[in-house]
């Protein structure tokens, strides 16, 4: 009994102390050559596993040698205590998993200056726990299946660790006929040259104890009569073929992008996708670019999202399946425009994991370009004057609205509470808006600053002196308060 009400008052500090200092934000970091976990900075430690407490697991770092829910409390030097927990996966030499993403540009990693420009392997990491799984992106440009085995491989190779996974992505490049790169399939009759270097990978990852998982490669831009053009033919399919004879896990990206490009069609594909921009666009493209092959921050993490699905769609396998629980969980962001006929293109509604960077981006038809005033975030406020704006995605859903002069919030025009206690009508309104039966009414810009505050019983009109714009009013009413978004045009 002493010990559970331990436990729930240990709880009870972690989510208060979290909230108030920010505890949230330091999390266990993972010493791979050591196989130990790391606290946050702090002055005193209690480490648990599995809910019981570690026997002399009372210092900063604490080695794991099995699988399971790691806790720590830390009393942090301002004596405040919060608690930090890690999910933790451990393979059979007693390491901490990791993915090995071997393949082509599509894969790579990108330095600052080829932003927006991003492999999916790049993004992969953001989609897992870090004190479960730590994916070492090994992907190089220009590489096919020959020249990567040849070239790249034998360093990989040489540091596999039972319990490891290799992804394997090739199929681009082995369509080169530089002699060096080129790796044809026996699809249409030719020589398996690319199949017998995959099976190569596969045999050599097996032989190190660690697991392969094939990867069909990324598509191209290309549109054929409307629809997406298989540009690299026959090397999906053999990646398939090889999966399906030796038994070897797949994720079919190739076939999961071919699903989304039909439904979001060519033009958002190119924008948002592939390294397609007008000049000007990103600093790092003065002139532009027309590139269809490789990814764009948004079209890599999409790919990344869709390799997660891939792996929880192999649930039935018993290694690939180890993943799953170290996924980390995906939030929605839900993206609109108030001026929807003047919208062209727009970042579309999306899930993301904590971390990692979002892109919000419209791109107007040229009629409505000057129209454009601004970004709101779901808190209403103004977070950024031009159609491009990047953050940080955080713990929870969220919304994000592209706001346009003369443009209006979509809903009703008349907003009335369950039990009938106020209205508030029209919204968008011109001159002003109707509020009835409210106690007390108080009006907020983007900022959060006051301009209006009253209360009306019967019938009341409002907002005469407030310039056109977006803003929250929050209502009391007999039973309850609510905030609403109202617009002035």
């Amino acid at each position: 009994m002493i010990k559970r009400t331990t436990l729930i008052l240990s709880f009870i500090l972690f989510i208060s102390t979290s909230w108030c200092f920010g505890a949230i934000n330091k999390e266990i970091a993972i010493d791979q050559e050591s196989h130990s976990l790391v606290a946050p900075e702090g002055q005193h430690y209690q480490w648990y596993k599995n809910g019981e407490i570690v026997n002399n697991g009372n210092s900063k770092v604490l080695q794991v040698s099995e699988s399971g829910t790691y806790e720590v409390d830390v009393v942090d030097e301002t004596g405040n205590l919060y608690r930090q927990e890690a999910i933790v996966g451990v393979t059979a030499t007693g390491a901490i998993i990791k993915i090995y993403t071997i393949g082509d540009s599509t894969v790579q990693d990108y330095t600052a200056g080829y932003y927006p420009r991003r492999g999916y392997g790049q993004e992969l990491p953001f989609f897992f726990n870090a004190a479960n799984v730590q994916v070492i992106n090994k992907g190089a440009g220009g590489t096919s299946s020959k020249s990567f085995y040849e070239n790249q491989w034998p360093a990989i190779r040489s540091v596999l660790q039972p319990g490891d996974f290799v992804f394997i992505a090739f199929g681009i490049n082995d369509r080169n006929t530089d002699p060096l790169r080129y790796a044809p399939t026996s699809v249409n009759g030719g020589p398996p040259i690319f199949e017998g270097f995959l099976t190569n990978f596969i045999n050599d990852t097996k032989a190190k104890g660690a697991f392969p998982v094939l990867v069909t490669p990324s598509r191209r831009g290309s549109w054929q009569n409307g629809q997406p053009y298989d540009a690299w033919h026959d090397h999906p399919i053999a990646v398939r073929n090889v999966a399906k004879s030796l038994g070897v896990p797949l994720i079919d990206l190739d076939a999961k992008q071919k699903v989304v490009m039909q439904l979001m069609g060519a033009p958002y594909i190119a924008r948002f996708w592939h390294n397609i921009y007008e000049p000007g666009e990103y600093p790092n493209y003065p002139n532009g670019s027309s590139d269809d092959l490789h990814l764009q921050q948004l079209g890599a993490i999409e790919a990344a999202k869709m390799i997660c699905d891939g792996i929880k769609e192999l649930s039935a396998d018993k290694n690939v399946s180890t993943l799953i629980p170290y996924l980390k969980p995906l939030y929605e962001v839900k993206v609109a425009s108030n001026l929807k006929a003047s919208d062209s293109l727009m970042t579309r509604t999306f899930s993301y994991p904590a971390g990692i960077t979002v892109t919000m981006k419209t791109i107007p038809k040229k009629a409505q370009l000057k129209n454009f005033l601004n970004w709101y975030d779901g808190a209403n406020k103004n977070v950024a004057l031009k159609t491009l704006y990047s953050f940080m995605m955080g713990s929870a859903p969220t919304s994000y609205l592209a706001n346009f002069k003369g443009g209006v919030i979509t809903g009703l025009e008349e907003i009335q509470d369950e039990k009938n206690q106020f209205k508030l009508y029209p919204n968008p309104f011109s001159e002003s808006v109707n509020i009835e039966q409210a106690d007390a009414y108080l009006i907020y810009d983007a900022a959060g600053t006051l301009l209006e505050k009253g209360a009306c019983i019967n019938n009341c009109q409002i907002g005469k002196n407030l310039t056109p714009g977006i803003y929250v009013i929050e209502i009391h009413s007999q039973t309850e308060i609510k905030r609403l978004k109202i617009t002035k045009q």
